[in-house]
């Protein structure tokens, strides 16, 4: 499952605080735009009294992908070589490992890179679907799926990895502090990480998820089972969970 964002009605998922105020951050969504020619928020940490921010974004030039970073006076973005088409699920992904590095993936690949020399300050909040600054500008208009973020930069595998559909959760879960299922079947939307950051629902209605495996049935109700504090599992169930062979 996912939300759908209509960016004409102002859809926005947010939190007024953050768990990440400095760098590394990785921050990765799945997204299906269904508008090439807006600039739209997939994921953000945000300063609410400035412009200061990490963000994942789409662009308007056919819905590249954006690694984004402001300081409050300066903005810089990395940028995908590869495209998304509308109407298409993709996995995006924005990784920002120092201040002088920053990368946006689309499916694993495309990478762009930026080397701009910038550190967001004062950040203090979080969103989904739009840019949470002072006010809610540049929102989503399509779905958003598994929205995630860590306080450590992937690596080129471990993006890659993500790409290919492994449950969020269990990439870098010693540095996971942010999860969000966002399947709709809350409000507001629960946090799967001990941080238990609720996103406060405003708008957005329940859609289908992206086309691959950890999206099963078979995933989601192991996913619900950890959820509960189950342990996690291993062997021949971890595949089933996976969906592997399947």
């Amino acid at each position: 499952m996912s939300r759908l964002f209509v960016a004409a009605n102002l859809d926005v998922l947010k939190n007024a605080t953050t768990p990440i105020t400095g760098y590394p951050v990785t921050l990765a969504a799945w997204v299906r735009s269904n508008n090439a020619s807006l600039k739209q928020w997939l994921l953000g940490i945000y300063d609410g009294a400035g412009s200061s921010c990490f963000g994942l974004r789409l662009a308007t030039t056919n819905d590249v992908v954006e690694a984004y970073v402001d300081n409050g006076t300066t903005n810089a973005q990395a940028i995908t070589s590869t495209t998304l088409s509308v109407n298409t699920w993709g996995h995006a992904c924005a990784v920002f490992t120092s201040a002088t590095s920053h990368a946006a993936y689309l499916n694993g690949a495309g990478k762009g890179t930026d080397a701009t020399n910038l550190t967001p300050t004062s950040l203090d909040r979080i969103a989904i679907g739009a840019r949470n600054n002072v006010t809610d500008t540049q929102f989503m208009s399509g779905d958003i799926a598994f929205p995630a973020m860590w306080n450590v930069a992937f690596t080129d595998a471990e993006v890659a990895a993500a790409a290919s559909g492994i449950d969020p959760c269990r990439m870098r879960p010693d540095a996971l502090v942010g999860c969000w299922p966002i399947w709709g079947l809350h409000s507001p939307e629960i946090d799967l990480t001990s941080g238990g950051r609720l996103m406060t629902v405003t708008g957005t209605t329940v859609s289908n998820g992206p086309p691959i495996q950890p999206f099963s049935r078979r995933f989601r109700r192991g996913f619900t089972d950890q959820a509960a504090g189950a342990p996690p599992p291993s062997g021949g169930h971890r595949a089933l969970l996976l969906g592997v062979g399947r």
